[in-house]
């Protein structure tokens, strides 16, 4: 994935400025996880229930400051969830959660 998937509107839709990713860079898979994040919260419907057909839902659960090892640095934390129609044991299938 390159920088430009983030701001063309035909892959999904744009992020905001302050959230992309430096021209000339090779996203890393954990900027290109937060990426699609974004664009998924972006697009998302206000609320969890809001619309049943989203079948994910991405809420903030807050910041805070890290301790121990990780001392100074900042945890974004987010829950995400997801919708499926049928089944309850165990995860469900990638072909079980339709598209958001």
């Amino acid at each position: 994935m390159q920088k430009e998937s983030f701001y063309k509107t035909s892959d999904y839709g744009n992020l905001p400025d302050d959230i992309g990713i430096s021209a000339g860079q090779i996203p890393s898979a954990v900027q290109t996880l937060y990426g699609i994040l974004m664009l998924l919260k972006q697009g998302q419907a206000s609320g969890i229930n809001v619309d049943p057909e989203q079948k994910a839902f991405i809420a903030d659960a807050g910041r805070r400051l890290a301790t121990g090892t990780r001392d100074g640095q900042i945890q974004q934390s987010f829950v995400i969830s997801f919708f499926v129609d049928s089944g309850v044991n165990g995860l469900p299938r990638l072909d079980q959660v339709d598209a958001v």
